[in-house]
């Protein structure tokens, strides 16, 4: 059956079909153990998934089609790296990394790119556009509905050329050029989470590697028992106690061997995924015992960026500066005054199979206490960046209005 399958690939499919097909015949020889064939049509199914979404970015499809194909990603990434001994080599390392980047491609990460990019010489692209634009008018206004569909058909192509056309810099960075573009001693994780496994990238200026995580399986039951305790307004004994061995634990989870590095780092970049985007990984507990009386979080040994991926925080990295004024560096908004001195809601919680729940209610408000210590420490922050490139809105201007507004 599946020699059936490789010759049916070898006639032209609809893209629809051809990358299930790859997709299906890849995760089949991976079963048997012919890992070099399964990364061949994982490769396959991947490039295909890729052109289509090329054109389904005309129509604001592209998050979705990411989201519905995710499997599709995480088995090209497994078939490259899997869990291998020895380590897998660079360039499997890099295969998986570009399939993780692709699994977070929308069209936010393209409008990015294209932004990145030098200037285009008009050339072909201009005469692909021309060529697109007729065959939409046509598609629409054309004559007979044979007429029409051929027009029809003949836009994806049209749309995969003009991708490509546009394309001045790759989609997708290695991992050599993301660390290029790091300062010394920083430190960028890029997270892809699956059921049964996870990895983590760990790249730096001088390199990269990877570390494998548990699953989500294993993963989420710690997640939320600490998310929970995060959103407690206060513990008692108990509850502290669970808030930090969950905390303790997840760090072990999620950073594994890569703990020390990422304490010791001078800045830490987090691209995180899946459930992982709900956590303040600030709040990590990274070593047993205490210290001034409280866990020892993450914070307190490193600076903290969270990005939606490393392809997204590359892209950003490179845009090209110009002579304009810069825009504000830094806006905070801290130690708010409630106009009555009264917190105005009541915020319960509940968690359930569909996620989690906010009910707020006008019972149980509380008197909310001051934060001094934040206003003081907007404005050391305010005084550090330069005042010029810094706004901050405390008491009365701290509030959601005039955050909008100004």
């Amino acid at each position: 059956a599946l020699v059936h399958l490789e010759r049916l690939l070898r006639v032209w499919l609809p893209p629809s079909a051809a990358w299930r097909v790859h997709h299906l015949v890849g995760l089949t020889w991976r079963e048997l153990g012919n890992v070099v064939r399964a990364r061949t049509h994982h490769t396959a199914a991947l490039s295909i998934m890729e052109n289509l979404r090329a054109g389904l970015a005309m129509h604001g499809r592209r998050a979705d089609h990411a989201l519905t194909q995710r499997a599709v990603y995480e088995a090209a990434v497994d078939a490259w790296v899997g869990r291998s001994s020895p380590p897998p080599p660079h360039h499997h390392r890099q295969e998986a990394f570009a399939a993780a980047q692709g699994l977070k491609a929308s069209g936010g990460m393209a409008w990015l790119r294209d932004r990145a990019s030098a200037p285009q010489s008009p050339g072909d692209s201009r005469s692909i556009r021309q060529e697109r634009a007729l065959l939409e008018r046509l598609a629409v206004e054309g004559g007979s509905d044979v007429e029409r569909l051929a027009m029809v058909a003949r836009l994806p192509e049209i749309w995969h050329q003009e991708n490509r056309a546009s394309a001045t810099s790759p989609a997708i960075p290695s991992t050599s050029a993301v660390g290029g573009m790091l300062e010394e001693g920083t430190v960028l994780t890029e997270f892809l989470m699956g059921e049964q496994r996870s990895y983590l990238w760990v790249i730096t200026r001088t390199g990269d590697r990877i570390v494998y995580l548990p699953g989500l399986n294993e993963i989420s039951p710690v997640l939320e028992r600490y998310q929970e305790t995060l959103l407690m307004p206060a513990m008692n004994g108990a509850q502290r106690a669970t808030h930090f061995q969950a905390g303790r634990e997840l760090a072990r989870m999620l950073f594994g061997p890569a703990l020390e590095d990422v304490v010791s780092a001078r800045r830490l970049i987090v691209a995180a995924d899946g459930p992982l985007h709900g956590l303040p990984f600030s709040t990590l507990i990274v070593a047993d015992g205490h210290r001034d009386a409280a866990p020892d979080y993450l914070v307190r040994h490193v600076p903290i960026t969270q990005v939606p991926s490393a392809a997204a925080w590359w892209a950003l990295a490179r845009r090209p500066r110009s002579g304009e004024p810069r825009a504000l560096e830094f806006v905070g908004l801290g130690d708010p005054e409630l106009v009555d001195g009264l917190a105005p809601l009541k915020v319960d919680v509940e968690f359930g199979e569909e996620g989690v729940t906010f009910v707020a209610s006008d019972a149980g408000a509380r008197r909310l206490p001051r934060l001094p210590q934040a206003r003081r420490e907007l404005s050391a922050i305010s005084s550090l960046i330069g005042r010029s490139q810094a706004r901050v809105l405390v008491g009365l201007e701290a509030s959601e209005t005039r955050l909008r507004t100004d």
